[in-house]
C-alpha cells in the first residue's frame, strides 16, 4: 500500500526492518509504506538487536563493521537514488541501516536504493551505518543532502558565507560560526569542509560543529551555501584550527581473562580501557613482551597453540594518537592434552566422599574418596584433601610435615566448620611446593587406580585463615595441583570458590564440583566458566533445602547435573543417607 501524497516518503525496496510513521520533521511528514505503528525509537531497537539467538552463536564478535563509504544520490526526475560503498566486517556485515537525520527508515541488504516522495526546494540529509549479524554497529557514513531543484532556471548561486570564525575546539572537534549568505530564492543548506573535504551539512543555521578531528592534525575550515537549486556558493574565508598534540595514554585494560580453553586455542577478553579522545586498537602480548596481535574490541581467539604448553598473555590499549598504555596484568594459561578425558558435560552425578556404594545405572559421574576405588563404566573423580586435612591423617601430617601446618601464635589454625581439619600453610612458595609434591603422589596413586580426575578440596581455605593467607597464595598452590594432574594424566576440577571461575583457564582447571551455590547465588559464575560442564551438590540441612533445590533444578537442571545429598555423603543403606535428583521432585 503506497500512499504517494504530497510530503510524503516512500521506498520501493520492501525493509526488514521498518519503522512506523515518523515525527514531523523539516516541516515534512514521512510515512513509510507498508510500516507497523511502532515508534521509531522501537524501531530502532528492533534492528540494532536483532536476534539474540544469532548473536550468541556468531562468538565472542565483538567488532563492528566499518562505515559505509562515499554515501551518494542522483535523481531521475522525481526518484531518488541512494548508494554507498560496501562496508567489511571480520566476519560479514548483516545489512545496513538508513537514517533520515535522527531517524531510523530500515535495514537493507544492499548497497542502493530507490526513494520517491520529496519535496521540490527541500533538503533530506541521510546517513548510513552497517550492522554484522552479532549486532555491532558501525561509525555512520558521511551525510549526503538530498535536494530536488525547483521547476524554473534557477541558476544564480548564493553569495559566499563570511566571516567564518571558530568559536570553541579540542582534540577531536570544532565549533564554527559565520555570517549567513543571501540568495535570489532561499539558502537552504550550509556545507562545512575540512582540508577541502565535506566533513558535513546544517540546516539554513550560521553555526555547525565538526566531531571526530584527529590529534595531532592541522585542519583549514571552509563553509559554502547551498540554495534551493543546489546552486552553490564560493567557499566563505578559511580557518585553521590549533594544532592540538595527545600526549595522554589510554588507562591500564583490566580483568584480563581466558576461556573457551582447548588443546590448540582460546578466547581472552578484558575490560575496555579509557581515554581523552579514544582507544583505537588494543595490542596483546605474549611472555617475551613482542606483540602476537592487535584487536579493536576487548576479546580475542588465539589459535595455533601447542597442546598441553603454557602461555603467557598481556594486553595494552593504543589511542589514534599512538598512545599506548602500561600493559595489564599477565596471564597464564595452559592448553589441554588432548590426551585428558574429561567428564560428561551434563552427565548424571553422584557423590560418594562420605563412603562409596553402586551408583545407579543411569549415574554417569562418580565422585569417590582417594581411598576407594573407581567405578567400572562409569566416569570417577578423586577426591583428595588438598588445602586441608583430613582428620584422620593428622598423625601423617604431625609427624613428616608439621611445617606445612599452618599455626598462629603456636596454635594451629583449624577449620571451625570441619573440626580436625588444620589449614595448610600455602604463603610460600617452597611450602606450596612440597604441599604439591605430596598431593602430587596422590594423584598419581588416583591414576594407577583408574580414576580419570580430580577433586582438590578446600580451594577457598584462605578464607579460614585468621588473615594468615591470601587469595594469591591458594591459587598459586591450585596451579601446581593443576601441572600435577595434568602430568598424571588427570582432569582436574575447581571446588567451589566462584570468585575464581573467570580464571579457572589461567589457573588450569577444567571442570568444576560446586556445593551450594543455589542459597548463595553464584551459580551463574560457573556457568559462565564451564557451560555445563560442572556439577552441582545442595544439601539437606540447608535453609530452605528443598526449595533450593527445586529452584536449581528449574534454573539449570536440563543443563547441569543438580543432586540433593545428605550433610555427611552418607552412602547408601546408612540411615542419613539422602539422593535425589531433579527428575524426583519435577
Amino acid at each position: 500500500m503506497h500512499r504517494h501524497a504530497s510530503g510524503h516518503l516512500h521506498h520501493h525496496r520492501r525493509l526488514t526492518k521498518t519503522s512506523g510513521a515518523l515525527p514531523l520533521l523539516l516541516s515534512i511528514s514521512l510515512g513509510l509504506a507498508g510500516c507497523d505503528s511502532q515508534s521509531s525509537s522501537q524501531a530502532v531497537g528492533s534492528a540494532q538487536a536483532l536476534d539474540a539467538a544469532a548473536a550468541l552463536s556468531a562468538g565472542a564478535d565483538l567488532t563492528p563493521p566499518s562505515a559505509p563509504s562515499n554515501l551518494t544520490w542522483n535523481a531521475t526526475g522525481m526518484t531518488v537514488i541512494l548508494s554507498w560503498g560496501a562496508s567489511t566486517d571480520d566476519v560479514g556485515v548483516a545489512g545496513y541501516q538508513l537514517f533520515f537525520g535522527n531517524f531510523y527508515l530500515g535495514l537493507f541488504s544492499d548497497t542502493s536504493l530507490s526513494l520517491i516522495g520529496f519535496k521540490v526546494g527541500t533538503p533530506y540529509n541521510f546517513t548510513v551505518k552497517a550492522i554484522d549479524a552479532a549486532g555491532n554497529l558501525s561509525q555512520a557514513s558521511n551525510q549526503t543532502t538530498v535536494l530536488i531543484n525547483p521547476i524554473g532556471p534557477d541558476t544564480t548561486p548564493p553569495s559566499a558565507p563570511s566571516n567564518l570564525a571558530i568559536t570553541n575546539s579540542s582534540t577531536t572537534s570544532v565549533t564554527l560560526q559565520w555570517s549567513a549568505s543571501t540568495d535570489d530564492v532561499g539558502v537552504v543548506v550550509y556545507q562545512i569542509y575540512a582540508n577541502a573535504t565535506l566533513a558535513g551539512t546544517v540546516p539554513a543555521a550560521t553555526t555547525g560543529k565538526v566531531s571526530n578531528l584527529t590529534p595531532n592534525t592541522t585542519y583549514t575550515f571552509t563553509v559554502k551555501a547551498v540554495d534551493g537549486a543546489g546552486n552553490v556558493s564560493a567557499p566563505s574565508n578559511g580557518v585553521s584550527r590549533p594544532v592540538y598534540v595527545d600526549t595522554t595514554p589510554p588507562s591500564v585494560p583490566t580483568g584480563l581473562t581466558a576461556s573457551n580453553v582447548t588443546s590448540t586455542s582460546l578466547v581472552l577478553s578484558w575490560n575496555a580501557s579509557t581515554d581523552n579522545v579514544g582507544v583505537v586498537a588494543y595490542d596483546i602480548y605474549g611472555s617475551n613482551t613482542e606483540i602476537v596481535m592487535t584487536t579493536t574490541g576487548t576479546s580475542l581467539a588465539v589459535s595455533d597453540l601447542r597442546p598441553a604448553a603454557q602461555f603467557g598473555f598481556m594486553v595494552r590499549a593504543r589511542d589514534a594518537a599512538g598512545n599506548s598504555s602500561a600493559v595489564s596484568s599477565q596471564i597464564f594459561v595452559t592448553t589441554l592434552d588432548p590426551s585428558l578425558t574429561l567428564p560428561p558435560a551434563g552427565g548424571r552425578f553422584d557423590y560418594q566422599i562420605g563412603g562409596a556404594y553402586t551408583p545407579v545405572a543411569s549415574v554417569r559421574v562418580v565422585d569417590r574418596d582417594r581411598s576407594d576405588a573407581p567405578v567400572n563404566g562409569k566416569y570417577n573423580i578423586c577426591y583428595v584433601n588438598a588445602f586441608q586435612t583430613q582428620p584422620a591423617e593428622a598423625t601423617f601430617w604431625h609427624t613428616s610435615h608439621a611445617d606445612l601446618l599452618l599455626t598462629k601464635a603456636g596454635a594451629e589454625v583449624t577449620d571451625p566448620n570441619w573440626p580436625g581439619e588444620i589449614v595448610l600453610d600455602t604463603s610460600t612458595a617452597a611450602k606450596r611446593e612440597a604441599i604439591a609434591a605430596i598431593v602430587g603422589g596422590w594423584m598419581a596413586t588416583c591414576q594407577s587406580k583408574g580414576f580419570q580426575a580430580v577433586e582438590p578440596d578446600n580451594l577457598d581455605s584462605w578464607t579460614r585463615s585468621q588473615n594468615l593467607l591470601t587469595e594469591e597464595d591458594n591459587v598459586a598452590l591450585a596451579k601446581l595441583l593443576a601441572v600435577q594432574a595434568h602430568s598424571h594424566g588427570l582432569a582436574i576440577a575447581q571446588k567451589n570458590t566462584s570468585e575464581l571461575a573467570s580464571r579457572h583457564a589461567e589457573i588450569g582447571f577444567d571442570f568444576a564440583v560446586v556445593e551450594e551455590c543455589q542459597p548463595y547465588g553464584d551459580c551463574d559464575a560457573f556457568t559462565s566458566a564451564y557451560g555445563a560442564r560442572w556439577y552441582e551438590v545442595e544439601y539437606t540441612d540447608a535453609q530452605n533445602a528443598l526449595k533450593n533445590f527445586k529452584d536449581a533444578c528449574n534454573a539449570r537442571g536440563s543443563q547441569v547435573s543438580v543432586i540433593l545429598r545428605d550433610r555427611d555423603v552418607a552412602p547408601l543403606g546408612d540411615s542419613h543417607y539422602v539422593y535425589q535428583v531433579c527428575s524426583d521432585v519435577q
